[in-house]
């Protein structure tokens, strides 16, 4: 397509970004845990959002650059992933970010994953580029829907498959069923209901102001509906307590919830990692990542700095979907859900 000129770097960058088309989440890290588990997510990796945004940054007449720097601190020094954008015939960025730190004690092979991780982070923040929504959803297995297609019947399924689940409950309700009494709920950013048989498990489902993670078990039942049958449930502080107006809020802070997932000296680069992204997002969402964080953390021991940065991933996605719902709460009444027909 034929390049486009602009009076200034503003209207370029604006036009751009009108041209923008989300990038698609087609690639699956599987990141193991120190426990022996693992879990998996689908992501764009850089090379998706280059292929989308350079030609049509360039047609536009803007360069991207993204230099490592060493950067002066009140601390001392620290090498920084910069991203620049450059218009016109200026050698000075018309944009730049102030840049993520990058550990130099890394071996090559993490340096070239997180530095992969920080140029993409970096550019998709700087220049308003969102990655599809991923719609399959994480599982616990390490085999996505894609790959349960490529797989076919080659080979059978070995073990239940999982689905790892997080959010808030909603139109949470009690049935019958032959094998016995069970509860059916919703998540807020989740598609499908959950079925738990775990009576002991059912006022805390229902209990207002909770959010619930866990996992649940893929069933297909013989009209080849799936379902999902909850093995694993647990829930944060939140709880609304009867007679107060609002939830109990954690008294921590965000560096003190930091402080103390990394509490020694040999951690301290994780924890300024983890603080300098988190602070690129809203700051209305900066509590809700790191509470989101702090618990998958906890339930998952990720494995070095690229398996943070994975847990980190997903918390901030979760944060968003979360703070859109408690945007949009007023306008819902969950407290008349319609009849479940067991």
């Amino acid at each position: 397509m034929a390049a486009v000129k602009h009076e200034n770097f503003t209207d370029a960058f604006a036009a751009a970004q009108m041209e923008f088309v989300p990038v698609k989440k087609n690639r699956t890290a599987i990141v193991k845990t120190k426990a022996g588990g693992q879990y998996t997510y689908k992501y764009a990796d850089l090379g998706d959002v280059l292929s989308m945004c350079l030609p049509i940054f360039a047609r536009h007449g803007i360069a991207v650059s993204q230099p490592l720097k060493i950067i002066t601190t009140p601390t001392g020094s620290e090498l920084r992933l910069i991203t620049e954008f450059y218009w016109g015939e200026s050698t000075i960025p018309a944009l730049k970010s102030d840049g993520l730190c990058i550990s130099e004690e890394l071996d090559p092979q993490d340096f070239g994953g997180v530095h992969s991780y920080w140029r993409r982070y970096d550019l998709c923040s700087l220049g308003g580029i969102a990655p599809e929504e991923d719609i399959d959803g994480r599982t616990s297995t390490g085999e996505t829907k894609s790959d349960r297609q490529a797989r076919g019947n080659e080979q059978p399924q070995q073990g239940p498959l999982l689905k790892e689940f997080r959010g808030k409950s909603l139109d949470a309700k009690r049935g019958q069923a032959d094998s016995g009494p069970f509860i059916r709920f919703n998540l807020h950013n989740e598609e499908n209901s959950f079925v738990c048989f775990t009576e002991s498990l059912f006022k805390t489902i229902e209990t207002e102001g909770l959010t619930l993670s866990g996992a649940a078990e893929v069933k297909r039942d013989s009209k080849g509906t799936i379902w999902y049958k909850v093995t694993k449930l647990e829930s944060d502080e939140k709880a609304v307590v009867p007679g107060l107006a609002t939830p109990v809020e954690d008294p921590r802070g965000m560096k003190e919830i930091l402080a103390g997932l990394f509490p020694t000296p040999k951690e301290l680069k994780y924890k300024r990692l983890i603080e300098t992204a988190i602070q690129k997002e809203p700051s209305e969402l900066h509590m809700l990542i790191v509470k989101s964080f702090e618990g998958r953390v906890k339930r998952e021991t990720p494995n070095g700095e690229l398996g943070l940065l994975s847990a980190l991933d997903i918390s901030i996605q979760e944060a968003r979907e979360e703070f859109a719902v408690n945007q949009a709460e007023g306008e819902n009444d969950y407290d008349n859900p319609s009849d479940y027909e067991a």
